[in-house]
């Protein structure tokens, strides 16, 4: 007996949303289970028990289970109970319309012929095939699982596995060409996601094959909402950093302290929350963060919406420690932090940045202590800091896991090369900047990306223009480089394969 586990939780509202050609990703969910497996099972949250919502799904499947929590070994139990009677489990999320009928039977025959643990499809976009269980799997995967790992989102199963993955006899299938450095995620619970999905839907594609030549031949459908938006909310800066190019464009940046009113920052979060609900805003596009007069405030704008996030990338200097403290712990849990140090050498990190070092180590210290799970510590990786990176690694992996090396960037030409090592591609690709990105200065002007450093390129005004003809004046852009071409600033360009959340 085939059972299909759907997982239901962590929806979101994209999931109900209707596609072209009829039906929302849970409802084509659904369908693709109904001609697959003899047995549906629903998983749903423990709070979920007898609420009106479920209630209402239940009548379209067999059985519904429950994870006590979020960890790893709840949902595992629930899996367990879910696999009784089974001889092999498909496990779903209800928020993925594409999964391949054809692909997902020959998943199943090989994990049945070969007796495996774990069953997978590797190449393709996530959400085009399941994971396939064998019934004895959750009870030997509870036995490695640690107190933190997660039992919710993409990919957990799989992470819980790695955790030993020699001692599972796990069967792969490859996809016809290996797709993931497209990061297609065929899943509606973002607007990006969603975007992505409805387009695929339009296009009414049968087969993982026919899927993979579609993407292939329309690599331009993937381009639809930004993910990050950087926003310069101050001209100034305590340190001129020997390796950024803002001392040579951004005028006398040691001295200047002009910042975006916090008003303005509201109208700018709004058009971002309206076009790409779950963006990450980021406010350290040249200048330090840290000197705005109303940094609270900045933040407060961010955490006042519904699902954007933020992202404070700082030099640790600018403020006091306990003040750095207090807005770090007022804002919202979709804020994450990034101290910039470069060097736990006083001298080393002179040379690189500037004065400061004990003011930012204090900084970076008290938020890893404090609050460890919003804090990354970042250095970039250069030829001046090479020799000492492995301890400056050393040193603060001991504190956290949330330790950045970041490649070096020469913006087109306009710094010396520095890199200590050749991290590009064989073959060059569209950038992820034009694909994902946008950046917006203090006056509102948006150039082509973050390497356009003297908006030579723009693309509109956020104060003026509508976000989403602002978004489409970078689509020109992006079909060149689909087709190979890559003009002005591009063709020297060091960071079209760096990519951001």
């Amino acid at each position: 007996m085939i059972v299909a586990l759907v997982d239901r939780r962590d929806l979101s509202v994209y999931s109900d949303l209707e596609l072209p050609g009829g039906g929302s990703a849970r409802e084509r969910v659904l369908a693709f289970v109904g001609g697959i497996a003899d047995r549906v099972v629903y998983l749903g949250r423990s709070e979920e028990r007898n609420s009106a919502d479920v209630e209402d799904e239940v009548r379209d499947v067999d059985r519904v289970v429950y994870a006590e929590d979020d960890s790893a070994t709840a949902a595992l139990n629930a899996i367990e109970s879910a696999c009784e009677g089974a001889d092999a489990l498909i496990y779903i999320r209800a928020d993925e319309p594409f999964y391949q009928p054809d692909l997902t039977r020959t998943l199943l025959d090989d994990h049945l012929r070969y007796g495996a643990h774990y069953t997978f499809s590797d190449g393709y976009p996530a959400g085009v095939s399941p994971e396939i269980v064998a019934p004895g799997l959750p009870a030997l995967l509870r036995n490695i699982a640690r107190e933190d790992d997660r039992g919710t989102g993409p990919g957990w199963l799989f992470s819980v596995l790695e955790h030993d993955i020699n001692a599972f006899d796990v069967e792969t299938r490859l996809a016809p060409r290996d797709m993931r450095m497209l990061r297609v995620e065929l899943r509606c619970d973002t607007r990006l996601n969603y975007t992505v999905c409805r387009r695929f839907a339009e296009a009414e594609i049968a087969g993982h094959r026919e899927l993979v030549d579609f993407v292939d031949e329309h690599r331009e459908i993937l381009r639809t909402v930004p993910a990050f938006v950087g926003v310069q909310i101050i001209d100034g800066c305590p340190q001129a950093c020997s390796y950024c190019p803002f001392p040579r464009f951004g005028g006398d940046i040691l001295t200047q302290r002009n910042a975006m009113p916090v008003e303005q920052f509201r109208s700018i979060i709004r058009k971002i929350a309206d076009f790409s609900p779950e963006a990450v805003v980021g406010v350290s596009t040249w200048g330090e963060p840290l000197l705005h007069p109303d940094l609270a405030g900045i933040l407060d704008a961010i955490s006042a919406t519904d699902s954007l996030n933020g992202l404070v990338e700082t030099s640790g200097i600018g403020m006091p420690a306990e003040h750095v403290l207090e807005l770090v712990e007022r804002s919202s849990e979709r804020m994450k932090w990034i101290v910039s140090l470069d060097s736990n050498d006083e001298n080393g990190y002179r040379a690189l940045r500037g004065d400061g070092f004990a003011a930012a180590h204090e900084v970076a210290h008290l938020l890893v202590e404090r609050i460890p799970e919003r804090v990354w510590i970042q250095a970039v990786r250069m030829q001046k800091n090479e020799e000492a990176l492995e301890g400056f690694y050393r040193y603060w992996k001991a504190r956290t896991d949330h330790v950045i090396i970041q490649k070096y960037d020469h913006f087109s030409g306009e710094l010396p090369q520095r890199k200590v090592t050749d991290l590009s591609p064989l073959t060059r690709f569209p950038c992820w900047q034009n694909k994902r990105e946008l950046y917006v200065r203090l006056d509102g002007t948006v150039p082509r990306c973050r390497e356009d450093i003297r908006s030579e390129f723009t693309l509109g005004n956020l104060f003026s223009d509508p976000i989403e003809t602002i978004w489409e004046n970078g689509e020109q852009l992006h079909r060149e480089h689909i087709a190979g071409s890559y003009p002005d600033i591009c063709g020297e360009c060091d960071e079209y394969y760096s990519f951001n959340f």
